[in-house]
């Protein structure tokens, strides 16, 4: 019966050879001792083999024979000066508690383990950067917004966010990322309606090698892999196609991925966080999204409201996105600031937050360099004009702004070596709108 108790004890023990282990009896004798637990609780080799568990570590009901048949897991405990996250496992046997195994690590090689992880990640772009207290805002409208996301953050179920263009769907994804149990994980953000069908396939899903023309030697692994234990956060979800929508919703029930060209399943273990600014209801109508896709996706809704709904907090993003162009010289331009803002205070920002750091940036760039009411009027009176719907006839004059607006993007291009997406970061703008904007100014790579 000993033998096999003993056997017993060190075949559970086996799991666990990259952590320190600690072993004893019922009566709290050591049995099984590793090297890395020696080293952590500062005794000599073999010594605490054969002594009490009391002996060499006092004060700590995790390592004691306290509550020998409870599992205890996640205990945070003192071990001689040393702090320790332990997993304390009690061994049955005949349903009597012989004793107990105990696992633990240094909270500080823990802590620098996920440091070099959190590194990894950021380094590869696959990080969020974004937390709830960078959601500017005191409307009623925004601070609920923000309470019920910050209530989703805590499950692992799939949302769905739908908002209008510009008004912060992405902001509120990392948020949530950042708060939820995943944070040290990956947060892996792919836009749906910049890519071909092939490639939005190849991208999510990966593949072989050899799968198609083109393919990489030793395949690749899709965004759903690279997401695991993290969050993937699928953008402009209304744009995917039929045909993907069907992979993606096998993907979402099944909990597993397979590679094009391949018959492995790859098991995965991944939050899905979706967004779009379309009506998918009535997309489903209409058969261009698929009803079941739908509801798996809407598990969790979070509806994003717009800046036109948001009144109060114009001024607080404006003033905002006005420091941050003029740091340290913001008050000798503010008061023309504030009689700029004055006069678009009735727009009502179809663009959203965007456009409006758009508007701020354009105006901070007039006031700095070229110090022209015309042109800063000019810009007051196109916006005010759009909210009106009024068709302006181009001339001399929308000439210079766009213009201005081409060399910025030339400019934002050239600093960042043709980088399509850090230019558009730099300029405040989507992807898809700065090639739409390339395109109409005829600005190539």
């Amino acid at each position: 019966m000993e033998l096999n108790l003993k056997l017993e004890r060190y075949e559970a023990v086996l799991n666990y050879t990259h952590d320190a282990i600690i072993s004893f009896d019922e009566n709290g004798v050591i049995d099984v001792i590793n090297p890395i637990a020696e080293d952590l609780i500062k005794v000599a080799p073999g010594y605490a083999k054969g002594k009490m568990i009391d002996n060499i570590i006092r004060n700590s009901d995790v390592f004691s024979t306290k509550n020998l048949d409870e599992k205890q897991l996640n205990q945070i405990t003192d071990i001689n000066g040393t702090y320790v996250s332990a997993n304390k496992v009690p061994i049955v046997v005949d349903n009597k508690v012989k004793g107990a195994v105990i696992t633990f690590q240094d909270i500080k090689e823990i802590q620098e383990s996920e440091r070099k992880i959190r590194r990894s990640l950021h380094k590869k772009g696959l990080v969020a950067k974004y937390n709830f207290s960078d959601i500017l805002g005191e409307s009623k409208a925004i601070k609920s917004t923000i309470e019920i996301a910050k209530s989703y953050a805590q499950s692992d179920l799939t949302i769905l966010i739908q908002g209008e263009t510009g008004s912060g769907k992405e902001l509120f994804a990392q948020s949530i990322h950042n708060n939820s149990r995943r944070k040290n994980g990956p947060f892996v953000a792919i836009n749906c309606a910049t890519l071909s069908k092939n490639l939005l396939e190849s991208e999510l899903f990966g593949y072989e090698e050899g799968a198609f023309t083109g393919a990489v030697k030793g395949g690749k692994a899709g965004l759903f892999e690279i997401a695991h234990k993290g969050t993937i956060f699928l953008d402009e979800i209304g744009e995917i196609p039929v045909e993907i929508q069907a992979q993606l919703l096998r993907v979402i029930e099944e909990k597993e991925v397979r590679r094009i060209g391949s018959d492995k399943i790859t098991p995965i273990d991944v939050r899905i966080i979706a967004a779009t600014n379309k009506d998918l209801i009535k997309e489903v109508r209409t058969n261009r999204f698929r009803k079941d896709l739908y509801y798996r996706l809407s598990t969790l809704n979070l509806l994003i409201p717009p800046l036109k709904d948001r009144e109060e907090d114009v001024m607080i993003l404006a003033t905002y996105f006005f420091e941050k162009n003029f740091g340290i010289d913001s008050k000798k331009y503010i008061k023309s600031f504030h009689n700029i803002m004055e006069k678009v205070k009735e727009y009502k920002w179809p663009g959203n937050i965007r456009e409006l750091k758009n508007f701020v940036d354009r105006v901070c760039v007039l006031l700095k360099y070229h110090k022209n009411e015309y042109y800063i009027e000019k810009i007051i009176s196109q916006f005010l004009m759009n909210e009106k719907n009024i068709s302006i006839e181009p001339n001399d004059e929308s000439f210079n702004l766009n213009q201005w607006e081409a060399e910025r993007i030339i400019a934002a291009l050239k600093k960042n070596d043709l980088s399509i997406q850090k230019a558009a970061e730099d300029l405040g703008i989507s992807r898809t709108t700065l090639w739409r904007k390339m395109k109409k100014y005829n600005i190539t790579l």
